[in-house]
């Protein structure tokens, strides 16, 4: 596939119409803006939102949102071209002071020998230290500051290139899975941490309901909407069934679909 000169959109802080617009975003990544610590600009300025078009005009029948796990755009796309993307050349200092460059993870593409780079509420703001986004290593170890290059990506490599990327897209709350997963389908969270109280929380699907338009959602092996319980269980199918939906051409109007947290055949977080 020939590359070209990908499209760059940097959204202004995620109002529910953008948030729908969004393809994917990683559960695990930082939610607040970065400060350049050699300048002490911040990266991320103030941006004026540009007016949507009606949606009825725009031709599109099915929206289709895919959500991933535990990645930030830096970490796995920031080798694209003309994206606000760093890899190489960053240096991060551990608890013992000791400097460590960031590095390209291949040929080591999932690092099984390193522990899971701490997302926890807790653990979050240790990395992103008041803005400086220098704690990586004091909450980490060297895993956390590898990145994917474009030919580590079988398909996205080749396939991002062609597609609009947002290259300043950011989780909804600087935590770990679980609230965002509830901020996914509520457009807030009623948590912090990975609890599996139920949430009575308002969502796009009744939103969708109140509309008389079809939403349905997809899940591999854990559905993220039993934090409703059995209120959406009438939605919901296994992710086999998105497949042939798509295949008969009956996808409804709105479709989220959730990759399988279990097991490492198909897993989608470091």
């Amino acid at each position: 596939m020939p590359a070209s000169t990908p499209r760059l959109q940097s959204p202004c802080p995620l109002p529910r119409r953008a948030f729908l617009s969004a393809a994917a975003a990683a559960a695990g990544g930082l939610a607040l803006a970065c400060v350049d610590r050699a300048t002490g600009v911040a990266m991320l300025p103030p941006l004026t939102a540009s007016r949507l078009p009606d949606p009825e005009a725009s031709g599109i029948e099915h929206v289709v949102l895919v959500m991933m796990e535990n990645r930030s755009f830096d970490h796995f796309l920031g080798w694209l071209p003309g994206a606000n993307g760093r890899q190489a050349g960053l240096t991060y200092i551990d608890s013992a002071g000791t400097g460590h460059a960031t590095y390209p993870l291949a040929p080591d593409f999932q690092g099984c020998g390193h522990a899971d780079p701490d997302h926890s509420y807790e653990g979050g703001r240790v990395e992103y230290d008041g803005g400086a986004c220098d704690g990586w290593l004091r909450a980490n170890d060297i895993f956390s500051i590898g990145y994917y290059q474009e030919d580590d990506l079988p398909f996205l490599g080749r396939a991002v290139p062609q597609w609009t990327s947002f290259d300043r897209y950011f989780c909804a709350i600087m935590a770990p899975t679980f609230p965002n997963r509830v901020y996914q389908h509520a457009g807030q969270t009623d948590r912090i941490s990975n609890t599996l109280d139920l949430s009575t929380l308002p969502t796009i699907w009744d939103r969708l309901a109140a509309r008389g338009l079809e939403g349905r959602y997809y899940f591999g092996d854990v559905p993220a909407l039993a934090f409703w319980g059995a209120k959406y269980v009438p939605i919901s199918r296994p992710s086999d069934a998105f497949f042939a939906d798509c295949a008969a051409g009956t996808l409804p109007q709105v479709a989220y679909v959730d990759p399988p947290f279990l097991g490492e055949a198909t897993g989608t977080g470091p």
